[in-house]
């Protein structure tokens, strides 16, 4: 039996990861969403939410959106330790029981930040203003400071929420990043935790006091499409 890395659990992040995580778990929306988002991720990740079935469920009430491209730009070739690719993600959705008239297909990403662009472009072009994310619970804390970052790149104000499944094999043996072993969604989290304050200090991501402003003042940036975050 394998225990967790002390080196990983030793790390040190700032109170507000700890808090975002709190805040976006307990989000859920009070309207209708108009499109829901199923994200990039590796194999395991998918199966340890469950997430095609729990997609198929979400998906009842509107379209499902999913990242373009093969899944060798988004993570190299190692099986299992990249993205899937866009086809093999529809059919698995479609398999699961979602219509493929509702998929959309997102442009190409190879991270993130991107992925985050391509949200906020796709639901600008058609004309969406209610956006929910489909991914692991971790997913949350990473996508809101890229997302408020697009949001503010693309000068379009989305209400946008993470959808995580009711449960998570956090502790499901999965091939790491480029087969680099075997990991879990509890050591991902705890490495993604580090990553997005790195990415947030070298300006690829909104900044934490950014982040909350537009939890809390969310309905209100959307509705005038705003943005007066105090500099001071």
């Amino acid at each position: 039996m394998r225990k967790l890395d002390s080196g990983l659990l030793n790390q040190p992040v700032v109170a507000a990861q700890v808090a975002l995580a709190y805040a976006v778990m307990s989000d859920w929306p009070l309207e209708p969403l108009q499109v829901v988002v199923l994200h990039g991720l590796s194999e395991g990740m998918y199966a340890s939410g469950d997430l095609f079935r729990y997609t198929a469920r979400v998906q009842s009430i509107c379209p499902v959106a999913v990242v373009g491209g093969d899944g060798r730009t988004t993570g190299g070739t190692v099986p299992q330790a990249s993205w899937i690719g866009f086809e093999a993600v529809v059919q698995k959705l479609l398999q699961a029981g979602v219509d493929r008239q509702s998929i959309i297909e997102l442009d190409p990403t190879t991270n993130s930040k991107e992925e985050a662009v391509a949200i906020v472009k796709m639901a600008k072009e058609r004309g969406f203003s209610r956006v929910g994310s489909v991914s692991v619970a971790y997913h949350g804390g990473r996508m809101f400071p890229y997302m408020v970052a697009a949001m503010k790149e693309l000068g379009y104000w989305l209400d946008y929420r993470m959808l995580p499944p009711a449960r998570t094999d956090w502790w499901l043996p999965m091939v790491a990043s480029q087969g680099a072993g075997t990991t879990n969604s509890i050591e991902a989290t705890l490495l993604d935790a580090v990553k997005i304050e790195r990415h947030i200090e070298q300006g690829f991501a909104a900044s934490f006091p950014e982040v909350f402003y537009y939890l809390e003042h969310r309905a209100e940036i959307v509705r005038t499409q705003v943005w007066d975050y105090p500099n001071t």
